[in-house]
């Protein structure tokens, strides 16, 4: 599968946030961390909704530096509610253009248990709108106050715990609330 998506952010900013593992896990639509470190900075429960059909999975993602433009990702997690599990490697190239960045995924799976018996059609279209989320969240991130960071601490001083943050798609037509 292959997706793109605009940023309106250099692309030199969108690989400092790349290259900080606690920075990827806050950019991860869905994502609830582990506690423990020592399963990696981007592990957890990854709660994620196909059609009809919520399944929530544990495990843990890596980021590879390929080269400055180059990141590859690569997954595994494992059904909380059964025992599906599901493999993914995501190819992510930044090209810069004017005014931003152009976000190129390639993205590749297998599964068994329930993410198996998806519709193809609803499981890209999940996959698409995962990836604009991320997408949105790296372009939070990204910002010199980084907001997504200063949301979750302002959530986890007023409740004690990481809230979930309003997550928007940055999509090709660029959302007004991203403006700069």
């Amino acid at each position: 599968m292959e997706h793109q998506v605009f940023v309106p952010v250099p692309a030199d900013d969108l690989r400092a946030v790349l290259r900080d593992p606690a920075r990827v896990a806050r950019c991860v639509p869905g994502l609830q961390q582990d506690a423990d470190t020592d399963a990696g900075p981007v592990s957890g429960r990854l709660k994620v909704r196909v059609g009809g059909s919520t399944v929530t999975y544990r495990g843990a993602l890596t980021v590879t530096e390929q080269d400055p433009g180059h990141f590859t990702f690569e997954g595994e997690g494992t059904e909380v509610r059964g025992s599906g599990t599901v493999k993914f490697a995501l190819d992510l190239r930044l090209t810069p253009v004017p005014d931003g960045t152009r976000l190129d995924f390639t993205a590749a799976a297998t599964a068994d248990g329930r993410a198996a018996v998806f519709p193809p059609e609803a499981t890209a279209t999940a996959v698409q709108r995962l990836l604009d989320r991320a997408a949105g969240q790296l372009t939070l991130a990204s910002a010199p106050d980084d907001p997504v960071a200063e949301s979750e601490s302002e959530s986890e001083s007023e409740s004690g715990a990481a809230g979930q943050d309003d997550v928007r798609p940055a999509g090709w037509t660029l959302a007004p609330s991203l403006e700069r």
